[in-house]
């Protein structure tokens, strides 16, 4: 079988050879498929980020519990978000590729890298459920997949935590938030997200940890964490590829 299994996978190489999922450039190994530059100029976040909403503090402070952008409460009801890089440069472009290029591969390869970074993280092991943020079907069908399915569906699967999808609705569409003004955001989302009746008693009691491609102000995280409230989850935590 493993003999086989490497023939296989000489003649997919030969037919679909590797390509860096930010420069094209061919690979015949990489970093989660990134060439070694690519993966050298991902503007990681390290430890120096906000124990609480994720944001990077800069290269010469130190972790904090707390940081100016949550000091105020908007996070009261997530413990902990997590996240791997800033949102600039090429790690911005990979989730472009991803979102607005349609190039479905490159979630795979975000995924890989969060399961990494999820194994360092001590809330991982209090995780019962990891449950996605959910787009509205109008927009699902337009970029014909929701990266933070796929995102979440493989960090169950590598990380051997139950996966749940279709706990949280989106009842109406709403505006890209990337389009909106800060003060925007927040009144865009209001009731924008409903728990599902059928499956809201998967979240009772439960310690849930929600994915997301990219946090920017946290109000899409926060209003899931609300709802995921209402239907009596323990504790929230978040994770994402990209921290703004």
């Amino acid at each position: 079988m493993n003999i086989l299994t490497k023939y296989l996978s000489g003649i997919v190489s030969l037919l679909y050879p590797k390509h860096c999922a930010i420069c094209e450039t061919y690979i015949d190994e990489g970093f989660f498929d990134l060439c070694e530059d690519c993966w050298k100029s991902l503007p990681l976040i390290g430890s120096t980020q906000c124990q609480r909403c994720g944001a990077y503090l800069g290269p010469y402070t130190k972790p904090s519990e707390s940081c100016s952008r949550c000091e105020e409460g908007q996070f009261s009801s997530i413990k902990k978000v997590s996240a791997i890089f800033r949102y600039k440069d090429s790690a911005k472009d990979l989730i472009h590729k991803l979102k607005f290029d349609k190039r479905r591969y490159v979630a795979y390869s975000l995924a890989d890298m969060l399961a990494e970074h999820l194994k360092t993280e001590a809330f991982i092991e209090k995780i019962d459920i990891i449950v996605p943020v959910p787009l509205h079907w109008r927009r699902e069908m337009v970029r014909t997949f929701n990266q933070s399915e796929i995102i979440a569906s493989s960090e169950s699967k590598k990380l051997k935590i139950k996966y749940e999808t279709n706990v949280i609705g989106r009842k109406r569409a709403t505006k890209e938030q990337s389009r909106l003004e800060i003060n925007e955001r927040k009144k865009n989302l209001e009731g924008a997200f409903a728990l599902s009746l059928v499956n809201r008693f998967k979240v009772a009691g439960k310690t849930i940890l929600l994915i997301d491609d990219v946090m920017t102000t946290g109000t899409t995280l926060t209003e899931c964490a609300k709802v995921l409230k209402k239907g009596n989850a323990k504790a929230i935590y978040g994770a994402v590829i990209c921290r703004a």
